[in-house]
């Protein structure tokens, strides 16, 4: 069972990584690893260590909230890692695609696929609060 008032890789939660769930899991890769990662960093809905600007969302189906990495960017799923969104360089820290695809959750809930060679300008506006 996995302890939040342990560190994320105490010997208890690394034990409850062997037990994690199924929505966690991704194909292809050991038990306990995931490629969902939230997005933050600036402009972002969880920009720093400020509250989530939830009202701050004008568009909630143009802004990414989480996506699915490449494998090699995988995480232990109670590894408290995010996709840090760098404006400079918008796509790094990707990964490799799946099928030229990276696939997003929405702010409104829906899922979407973006193309790997999506223009890196597109995807950092789709990550920001704030549409040019």
């Amino acid at each position: 069972m996995l302890n939040l008032k342990q560190p994320w890789d105490s010997e208890t939660n690394r034990q409850a990584l062997q037990h994690n769930a199924d929505f966690y899991q991704a194909k292809g890769l050991p038990p306990g690893m995931t490629r969902m990662l939230l997005v933050t960093g600036p402009g972002t809905l969880y920009d720093g260590d400020r509250e989530p600007k939830q009202r701050g969302i004008s568009n909630p189906s143009e802004t990414i909230c989480a996506i699915y990495v490449g494998a090699d960017k995988a995480v232990p799923w109670t590894k408290p890692a995010d996709f840090v969104l760098d404006p400079e360089n918008p796509k790094a820290g990707l990964g490799e695609p799946e099928g030229g695809k990276y696939f997003v959750l929405m702010h409104d809930g829906s899922v979407r696929q973006l193309q790997a060679d999506m223009d890196p300008l597109e995807f950092l506006q789709l990550c920001q609060l704030e549409k040019i």
